[in-house]
């Protein structure tokens, strides 16, 4: 209840992880003795495995196009760093030129 995102709402008859906690501890300690199975519709059980396949499909799209982007962006710096070798092999460099320096004029002493 602590952790959770309201910790005042009222959660009469709802199930939070510290609960299911508790119970899955006590079911393992009696190795499952007396354990009631639960029967759950096939249509909600559709509904659940279409939902979950639902957003681990978005969750590997996700991740696809972030690794994608990786890629591109790799690939767009190791482009950039041949074209900066080929240019300085070929004696130009980048960032120069050849022009000259205009020189500041130096004021005049007022006496």
């Amino acid at each position: 209840r602590l952790h959770s995102q309201n910790p005042n709402s009222n959660l009469q008859g709802m199930l939070d992880a510290d609960a299911a906690c508790i119970i899955l501890e006590g079911y393992y300690n009696d190795n499952g003795e007396n354990a009631q199975p639960v029967i759950v519709p096939d249509e909600v059980r559709a509904e659940c495995l279409s939902s979950w396949e639902f957003i681990k499909t978005n969750e590997d799209n996700r991740l696809q196009s972030i690794q994608n982007q990786r890629e591109k962006n790799m690939n767009k710096r190791e482009e950039a760093m041949e074209r900066a070798r080929k240019l300085e092999a070929e004696g130009k460099v980048l960032g120069t030129s050849n022009k000259k320096k205009k020189k500041k004029k130096k004021r005049e002493k007022r006496v």
